[in-house]
């Protein structure tokens, strides 16, 4: 079985999209607004049992033996995150699994999110970061950026 690295599966995606549909694409580093999912203390958030539980509404979060990249992704494919413009990035060195955390916010106003986490010493806050993006110009229309997540 033949395998591709990342660079060459992105060269392959940008030369398709210049063939195809005429594009033009390059990645380009920019200075853009995400959400930052961080921790700082890993004491108050330890499994509890041996269960997994993975609950993420825009109104409930329920979180046992999940990893906290996997809580990013949660929130940005089971909320109203997915339409959010702010990319979510976990910025953290902790890999363990975590648990206990369990509360009812409004999930999708990232301000509340970030007060209820603060209990478990858990940050959610909109800050800037330098991000590599795709950019995909229309030679007729403006051009579409795409983050790289």
């Amino acid at each position: 079985a033949l395998t591709a690295s990342t660079a060459q599966l992105q060269a392959w995606m940008q030369s398709d999209l210049q063939r195809y549909f005429g594009y033009r694409v390059h990645w380009e580093t920019r200075n853009i607004s995400c959400l930052i999912l961080t921790v700082d203390d890993t004491s108050m958030i330890k499994p509890k049992g041996d269960s997994s539980n993975s609950i993420t509404s825009d109104i409930e979060v329920n979180w046992n033996n999940v990893s906290l990249p996997e809580m990013a992704k949660y929130l940005e494919v089971a909320t109203n995150y997915f339409y959010s413009p702010y990319p979510i990035r976990y910025e953290s060195s902790f890999t363990g699994l975590v648990g206990g955390i369990h509360f009812t916010t409004d999930v999708y106003n990232y301000k509340s999110l970030n007060k209820a986490l603060e209990a478990y010493h858990i940050h959610f806050r909109l800050e800037s970061r330098l991000i590599k993006m795709l950019v995909i110009q229309d030679p007729v229309s403006a051009s579409l950026s795409l983050i790289e997540k």
